[in-house]
């Protein structure tokens, strides 16, 4: 397989059509595994593939009035590698954090549960 890196100034998070002044996101997906070890098993563990879930985290540098953010509300992220590449997942936001710091240009920081069907893969 040839090399295909890529940067992150290609990077996007949009919700639709709409484009936001973030510079940083990650996702961190979860698969909760229950254990079905049993006396045919043969000694090693046995699991199952149950509950899959995901946590969106966001930030960057707050966009006055054109960062319009609730929490408990859901929203479908578009978290894109590049226009071509990327991930998307609906979330509900459950912690958002505006920080401002004199020397700083304010920030604010998201992060998200998902909620409904996604596909916790990457390509």
């Amino acid at each position: 397989m040839a090399d295909n890196f890529i940067v992150g100034k290609s990077g996007s998070v949009k919700i639709g059509a709409v484009s936001y002044s973030f510079d940083k996101w990650k996702v961190s997906f979860h698969a909760v595994l229950p254990v079905i070890t049993n006396f045919t098993s043969g000694g090693y563990q046995a699991l199952l593939s149950g509950l899959v879930d995901g946590t969106v985290t966001i930030s960057g540098p707050y966009n006055n009035t054109n960062m319009g953010f609730t929490v408990g509300t859901t929203y479908t992220w578009l978290l894109n590698f590049t226009d071509a590449v990327g991930l998307s997942v609906p979330a509900i936001i459950e912690s958002l954090e505006p920080d401002d710091a004199v020397a700083d240009s304010p920030r604010i920081s998201i992060t998200a549960k998902s909620t409904g069907s996604f596909t916790a893969a990457i390509l």
